[in-house]
């Protein structure tokens, strides 16, 4: 079983039994329906992920307004995204573009990817969040260039909110040089 979420309140007046519901494809139970102590326990809750919890209560024949509220588990450390490839297509170009797939869940608000490049020397290039391929430019020609990636997100502390490099390196090499 994955991490809980316990939702408790408190009732003013006289309730003869609340209802509610709550949204993920993994929680159980999705809905309940409760004349005791108001409160819900749901299991299989993924860290990082945000749930809509929604609650109403019934009395004497009367409803009462729904009551929703979003409710955040706490983000882990994230998987890193999965390189798929690095190309070139053009013969005398001095860029490739490299792409990946984003990481599996759990893992958060994604703030940003970080991109290892190691050839002669090793480059950093950061990313923003929202983009799953990267123009790696000023490259020398007829060379390998090998890529690791790492995942960072919103996971509070930092030695958490960075993946483990992805591996194995996937490594591409440039083409010719010079413009004919």
């Amino acid at each position: 079983l994955g991490p809980t979420i316990t939702v408790s309140w408190t009732v003013v007046g006289i309730i003869q039994h609340l209802s509610g519901t709550i949204n993920g494809s993994s929680v159980t139970p999705k809905a309940f329906n409760t004349s005791q102590t108001p409160s819900q326990t749901f299991y299989n809750v993924k860290n990082g992920e945000r749930y809509l919890i929604t609650v109403t209560a019934y009395s004497n024949g009367f409803t009462s307004t729904e009551f929703t509220d979003t409710i955040r588990t706490t983000s882990t450390q994230p998987n890193p995204p999965v390189i798929n490839a690095c190309n070139n297509q053009d013969l005398y170009e001095n860029h490739m573009n490299l792409r990946w797939k984003e990481p599996q869940v759990p893992n958060g608000d994604i703030s940003h990817y970080t991109i290892y490049m190691s050839s002669s020397a090793t480059r950093t290039i950061n990313t923003d969040s929202s983009t799953e391929v990267q123009r790696i430019d000023n490259l020398l020609p007829q060379r390998q260039y090998c890529f690791q990636m790492e995942t960072i997100n919103d996971a509070v502390s930092p030695q958490s909110n960075r993946s483990p490099k992805s591996y194995p390196p996937v490594c591409c090499s440039t083409r010719a040089g010079g413009n004919s």
